[in-house]
C-alpha cells in the first residue's frame, strides 16, 4: 500500500470485516484483515472503514458484568498487566486477550499498579520483571524504580551520566555480570541500533560499539566545522 495515498477497499474487504468484526478488538481484527488480503494498513484505517460501513465489533462494557469489573479493580494494583489477564480468565474461566482487557481498564479508569516505574506499596530493593526488561526499587514516590542494569553500573561506578544507558554486550538482558555491561550515549546506542551493531557474542558488540563511536565523532566533527563555518 503506497504511503499517503488511501487503499482502495472492495466489497470482498468489507464483507470481510462485516463477517469477522464481532468480539474482536479493532487492532485484532486489522492484523486479521492485513494477513488475509497481505496488505499493511494501520488500525485507524480500518476504524474509519468500519464506522463509514456501520460495522462494530460488538465489544461494550455491558459484555462484561459488574463483578468482574470490580474483581479487575481489587486486583489490579497488585499486578502487572499480564499477571491481571492470567488471573481474570483463570478465575472465571474465560479466555480475554491483552487488548479487550487494557480496552476494558481503560474504558473503567483502572490502573495497574505495577508499571515500569516500580510496584506500589513494595519495599525498595523489590525487583519486577516487564517484557525482557528487569526494574529494581530504589526509592518510594511514583517513579521509584530503574532498570536493573542501571543500579548494578551505578553500585560498582557511580551515577550513570545523563543521555546514556547501560547496555548487554553479549544481549542477554538478564546477564547483570559486570563484565558484559557497557555505558554508552544514547547516540551511540542509536547509531548501533540503526547499522546493526548489537550482537549475541560479547566482543563483536564491543566491535561494533568502536565502530559506533568512531562514526558519532565523525559526525559531531563536521557538525562543529559546519556550525564554524556558518559563524564566520
Amino acid at each position: 500500500m503506497a504511503r499517503g495515498r488511501p487503499p482502495k477497499y472492495t466489497p470482498e474487504m468489507i464483507l470481510f470485516l462485516c463477517g469477522n468484526a464481532h468480539g474482536l478488538t479493532p487492532d485484532e481484527l486489522t492484523h486479521l484483515f492485513n494477513r488475509h488480503f497481505s496488505m499493511s494498513c494501520t488500525v485507524a484505517c480500518i476504524k474509519a472503514l468500519m464506522y463509514k460501513n456501520g460495522i462494530t465489533t460488538g465489544l461494550r462494557a455491558a459484555n462484561y458484568t459488574p463483578d468482574q469489573i470490580l474483581f479487575l479493580r481489587n486486583n489490579a494494583k497488585a499486578h502487572t498487566l499480564d499477571q491481571l489477564i492470567k488471573l481474570f480468565n483463570d478465575f472465571y474461566g474465560i479466555e480475554r486477550t491483552k487488548a479487550q482487557i487494557k480496552s476494558l481498564l481503560d474504558l473503567n479508569r483502572i490502573r495497574i499498579g505495577v508499571r515500569r516505574y516500580g510496584p506500589i506499596g513494595k519495599p525498595i530493593g523489590h525487583k519486577t520483571e516487564s517484557g525482557n526488561c528487569v526494574f529494581i526499587k530504589s526509592k518510594e514516590g511514583w517513579k521509584n524504580s530503574e532498570r536493573r542494569q542501571r543500579a548494578v553500573w551505578k553500585r560498582a561506578y557511580g551515577p550513570v551520566p545523563e543521555n546514556c544507558s547501560v547496555i548487554f554486550l553479549d544481549g542477554d538482558h538478564y546477564n547483570f555480570d559486570l563484565g558484559n555491561l557497557a555505558i554508552i550515549t544514547n547516540s551511540e546506542k542509536a547509531s548501533m541500533a540503526r547499522n546493526g551493531y548489537f550482537f549475541s557474542d560479547a566482543e563483536f558488540t564491543k566491535t561494533g560499539l568502536a565502530i559506533a563511536r568512531h562514526r558519532t565523532a565523525i559526525t559531531s566533527l563536521v557538525k562543529k566545522r559546519k556550525e564554524m563555518k556558518e559563524r564566520l
